[in-house]
């Protein structure tokens, strides 16, 4: 799935959901930060001309200092929206991919200046934390998926 992101109107973006021993990392973005707050799976925009895949590997290691592979196989696309709302993207349209990770030992992770902690949350307390809508989606789509 070697889809570019080259359309100025069109935003691609990405997350992917890292598991070890039934827990996902979530990052949480500092508060100076200019989006949702809450706990969020790495990932984010896709930079013209970047595969979805690049753009992920480069925004997991950016977000999280953790380096991966993402092949097409371990890629989904989850929804599309246009945005309403009055930020610069107004009138935009979204679309929203996800991956996977399934891991035996939880990586060291280093934060980047966009995000002021981390934490391993259990899969069965999805519905007890905070999570952006995004990853929410990228999570739920991940569970139906697996189960």
């Amino acid at each position: 799935m070697k889809e570019y992101y080259t359309n100025p109107s069109e935003i691609i973006t990405a997350r992917v959901l890292v598991v070890c021993d039934d827990n996902f990392l979530a990052l949480r973005r500092t508060s100076n930060h200019n989006h949702n707050s809450g706990n969020e799976l790495p990932g984010g925009k896709i930079d013209p001309g970047e595969s979805i895949e690049q753009g992920l590997k480069r925004e997991l290691n950016e977000e999280a200092n953790i380096e991966i592979v993402i092949n097409h196989e371990q890629l989904f696309f989850l929804n599309e929206r246009t945005i309403t709302d009055g930020n610069k993207y107004l009138g935009s349209t979204i679309k929203l991919y996800g991956s996977y990770l399934l891991v035996d030992q939880r990586p060291e992770i280093k934060l980047s200046s966009e995000h002021d902690d981390f934490r391993w949350i259990s899969l069965s307390q999805i519905d007890q934390t905070n999570i952006t809508p995004d990853s929410l989606t990228c999570i739920n789509s991940f569970l139906a998926y697996l189960i």
